[in-house]
């Protein structure tokens, strides 16, 4: 019993220890915020989801002098897109106004902002490997 209990023990942590060598972390900083007011709030998308429901990955960050850097952690390798926006007013939400322009500053992966409409997944995708990555995402006003 004693040999069981040590046996599953070590598959248990083996298998553990090998998820985590199969994700990466992804690290994003927003350097151009207006304020400090409210917080930061971002997300990581799969091309399924992206732009269609909520992110499969979420994170805040705090802003100082303009800026913040939030670290995504777990994240398995794959084609993903980031979005995100400063929350000016603490809603948890992006604000729009009438006509459906964004309300509040907001930021894609790969900077490429779609000037016609919401953002595109080919010119906002990028790869994660096992390798830590590391972006920085400019905002709009």
């Amino acid at each position: 019993m004693k040999y069981l209990i040590l046996f599953i023990t070590l598959f248990v942590s083996t298998f553990a220890f090998s998820q985590s060598e199969n994700t990466s972390t992804v690290t994003v900083s927003v350097n151009n915020l207006s304020s400090n007011e409210g917080c930061l709030l971002m997300g990581i998308y799969t091309e399924m989801i992206f732009m269609k429901s909520a992110p499969k990955y979420t994170a805040k960050g705090d802003i100082k002098n303009g800026s913040a850097t939030i670290t995504f952690e777990g994240v398995p390798p794959g084609t993903y897109a980031i979005s995100g926006f400063h929350d000016l007013n603490g809603n948890n939400k992006m604000d729009f106004e009438p006509g459906g322009k964004p309300g509040e500053p907001y930021g894609i992966s790969n900077n490429k902002v779609n000037p016609n409409g919401p953002p595109v997944w080919e010119d906002s995708k990028f790869e994660v490997s096992r390798e830590p990555l590391k972006m920085e995402i400019i905002f709009l006003n």
